[in-house]
């Protein structure tokens, strides 16, 4: 965590979560034919303390609707 006004003396939790975001984002997920495609909804972000801070925590919370071979 540091004061906006000083940025090299923190490291911001935001912006690791949101190239950790992009990264999920990115990566090809299963499909089956007839059912569809596996699907990732970011339903929440939060994350810092003030908007003159570099954040020192974020967290998302993430849903996937898997896709995969039916067991019978």
């Amino acid at each position: 965590m540091a004061h906006s006004a000083y940025p090299e003396l923190g490291e911001s939790a935001i912006d690791k979560l949101l190239e950790a975001l992009s990264g999920l984002r990115a990566m090809r997920l299963p499909e089956a034919e007839g059912i569809g495609s596996t699907t990732l909804n970011i339903g929440l972000i939060e994350g810092g303390r003030a908007p003159n801070v570099i954040a020192d925590k974020a967290r998302a919370q993430l849903l996937y609707r898997l896709i995969g071979h039916l067991i019978s």
